[in-house]
């Protein structure tokens, strides 16, 4: 019982996201420490451009992608 419990608190603790915060107007990226999975969460905004949407990579392997990037375009 006793190596049940502490291989489910190591499981866990290494399965347990991270978040780490971009400098670019709201991205945050969720991942474990062992980087079995990632997810990232955009809201970037740039000059003439917006990214916005969700991916979850499992093993470096896409699983979902919902992102929308809306270019602006303003006359000179």
């Amino acid at each position: 019982m006793k190596k049940l419990i502490i291989i489910l608190a190591v499981l866990a603790i290494l399965l347990f996201p991270i978040p780490f915060k971009a400098k670019d107007g709201g991205t945050v990226t969720y991942f474990p420490i062992t980087f079995v999975y990632r997810v990232t969460v955009y809201n970037r905004v740039e000059r003439f451009m917006t990214l916005k949407g969700t991916v979850v990579k499992i093993f470096g392997i896409t699983v979902y992608d919902n992102t929308e990037k809306t270019v602006y375009y303003y006359p000179l």
